[in-house]
Order: structure tokens, then C-alpha cells, then sequence
């Protein structure tokens, strides 16, 4: 049994066992097959897929590739085209970086998440291995333009942090309350905490814990529509749920340019106003 396979385990995939998602690759006479192991080795701890209910697709960037030319090739063959899965693991007794990151596809070594962005996800990546797993998503391997070189280029799969949409019932609000929402919505707009990523995570859980009322609440309108002015609330619901989105993007974000949360704020202050 080769290499990757002893560390491995199984060639099974995480989400499903289809035929068609066997393809192989051979790197330095080892088959690997180019799927998601079932459970992975990691420091010593056995480790399992995050398959989160509720997740996100956060993208990485991939560097270092041209140093691991034949595992790029090789898994670019294997794949035909078509996605495959990638998961990442640390290398904390790099020489370079304690905190590298590497990307790997079917067990091969693809490249590195790129630094400074390496920090956050060697972090991230240890906080999934506290909790018995591992850090996965899916890539693709594309020729760069005007040249021979291969580049892999992927997401990975992060849990959403934000109350389940779903979850939240319809409930009636005062006008008394409605105000006192509208009134915290105004004061996050004021502060004007969104000039580092650190400022807009701590925004994005302010703003998500004061509009989550107000999202029940136009539920109930929705529900009940007579004369409560129910397209006012459909449009507040569809810019709450973009509030969501970004207080989940902002969880992974490293650049606050990146997540549009006093956007949102500033839409739903607009909405109160003209109602």
C-alpha cells in the first residue's frame, strides 16, 4: 500500500460514493485517488470532514504551485476538467513559516494558502482539528493565460455563524419596539466602526443581534399583510438577509473592504425612514 494511502485511509468521498468520483492520479509511482479522504491523520488525532448543516463557500487564494509542478499535473490529468475536493493541513514545523498552511488534493501536496492569510486559516484549521476535524472545499486546476503553468484555484467549506433563517418564527412587534430597532440600526450607522476587519466582525454581530427581532417581525407582516404595508417588509427582510450574509462573510474576511455591512445598515435605515 503507497504512501497516501497508509496516511489516508480510505478512498472513499465524504458526501457520497459515486463511481464516477474514482478517478486516480499517479504521483511518484503512489496512487491517490482524487477524492475526499473518509477520515484524515493530523497530529496524531484522527480527524473527519466538516460537513457543517450550514455553510459557506470561503476562497483561498493558492501559492506555491510551480514548486509541486508533477502533483499539479498529475491531479489537472486526473481530474479531466471537472472539480475535485481539496482540504488543507498546517505545517507548523515549516522552516519558512511556522504558521504555512498547505492545500492538498487526493492526499497530494498542491501549494499554500497565501501569506499573510495563512495566519487565519492556520488558525481556523486548528480550531476544526480541536473539534475532530478537518478543513475541506473544492478546487479546480486552470492554465494560466500566455503561459505552460497550471494554477488550482478553490474554496473551502466554513460553518455560518448567524441564527439559522429558517429557524426564526414570525412575532409581532410594538411600534415602540420597531422604533427602538430603528434607533440601534441608527447608532451602528454613527459609530462608524467598519475601518478595520476586526471593527466590521464586531458591527456585523452588533447589527445581526439588533435586526433579528425586526426579521420576525416581517415575517409575521408577510404572514399577515392586511394594510401593514407587506412589500415595505419584504424588501427590510431581503436587506436583513443581506446582513446575514455579510456577518458570515465577515467571519472569514481579512480585509474590511471586503464585507458591505454598513451598506445594509444604511439601506434598512433608509427603509424605516420612509415608512
Amino acid at each position: 500500500m503507497g504512501f497516501f494511502k497508509k496516511l489516508f485511509g480510505g478512498s472513499k468521498d465524504a458526501s457520497e460514493n459515486n463511481p464516477e468520483e474514482t478517478r486516480q492520479l499517479r504521483v511518484n509511482s503512489t496512487i491517490v485517488d482524487l477524492t475526499l479522504p473518509l477520515e484524515t491523520f493530523f497530529n496524531k488525532d484522527e480527524l473527519k470532514p466538516r460537513v457543517a448543516d450550514r455553510c459557506q463557500k470561503v476562497d483561498i487564494e493558492i501559492v506555491g504551485e510551480s514548486f509541486y509542478k508533477a502533483n499539479v499535473l498529475g491531479v489537472a490529468k486526473a481530474a479531466q476538467g471537472a472539480d475535485f475536493k481539496i482540504f488543507l493541513l498546517p505545517e507548523p514545523t515549516n522552516k519558512y513559516d511556522k504558521q504555512a498552511v498547505s492545500v492538498r488534493a487526493g492526499g497530494v501536496h498542491v501549494g499554500y494558502i497565501k501569506s499573510p492569510f495563512n495566519k487565519h486559516w492556520f488558525k481556523w484549521v486548528n480550531k476544526a482539528a480541536n473539534e475532530g476535524e478537518f478543513l475541506w472545499g473544492n478546487a479546480e486546476a486552470i492554465s494560466k493565460r500566455g503561459s505552460n503553468n497550471i494554477g488550482i484555484f478553490g474554496y473551502i467549506y466554513m460553518s455560518r455563524q448567524t441564527p439559522e433563517w429558517g429557524g426564526l418564527e414570525p412575532k409581532k412587534m410594538t411600534d415602540a419596539a420597531l422604533a427602538k430597532i430603528a434607533d440601534k440600526i441608527n447608532n451602528l450607522i454613527d459609530s462608524g466602526d467598519d475601518q478595520t476587519i476586526g471593527q466590521v466582525r464586531a458591527l456585523s454581530k452588533r447589527a445581526v443581534k439588533a435586526v433579528t427581532p425586526l426579521v420576525c417581525h416581517a415575517k409575521w407582516v408577510i404572514q399577515n399583510s392586511e394594510g401593514q404595508g407587506s412589500e415595505n417588509w419584504d424588501e427590510i427582510l431581503n436587506h436583513c438577509e443581506g446582513l446575514f450574509d455579510n456577518a458570515d462573510e465577515a467571519v472569514y474576511a481579512t480585509n474590511p473592504e471586503d464585507v458591505d455591512v454598513m451598506d445594509n445598515l444604511n439601506e434598512l435605515a433608509e427603509l424605516f425612514e420612509n415608512m
